[in-house]
């Protein structure tokens, strides 16, 4: 198995171990880095798990392929990401949640809608925008 099949793999298991992770992962050829992108911070840098995977992966990756180098960081600009390998999947649909609403003599229907990620995370409430009112006979 090839480094980039290894870190491959490794991050598809992590995308279904951590909730809401985000992960870009490219080879910069002009430095040979592999180069893994990882957000949010709190997932990065707050999730005990997430750290004893990361160690893991160091481990791993050092004793396979010793001559190999490796950058995990979060997003930067100063990483080369034009050779994207692997990036996590971005599915996004529209969920409505219903609320009934009464105002002094009106009934009326509000629907809130949510942007969800696939993993039923909700990730942005759109506010003010996508208001529907139907009123109630």
């Amino acid at each position: 198995m090839t480094a980039q099949e290894f870190l491959k793999k490794t991050l598809k298991r992590w995308e279904s171990l951590f909730e809401g992770i985000k992960l870009k992962y490219a080879y910069d050829a002009v430095t040979e880095y592999h180069i893994v992108e990882v957000k949010p911070e709190e997932i990065r840098r707050g999730s005990v798990d997430y750290k004893k995977a990361e160690m893991q992966l160091w481990m791993d990756f050092m004793e396979q392929y010793p001559d190999e180098c490796l950058l995990i960081c979060a997003p930067s600009d100063a990483n080369d990401m034009t050779n994207v390998l692997f990036e996590t999947k971005t599915t996004w649909s529209f969920i409505s949640q219903e609320k009934v609403i009464k105002k002094e003599s009106f009934d009326y229907t509000q629907y809130d809608f949510y942007q969800v990620h696939s993993s039923n995370i909700v990730e942005k409430q759109l506010n003010n925008i996508n208001n529907y009112y139907a009123l109630a006979a």
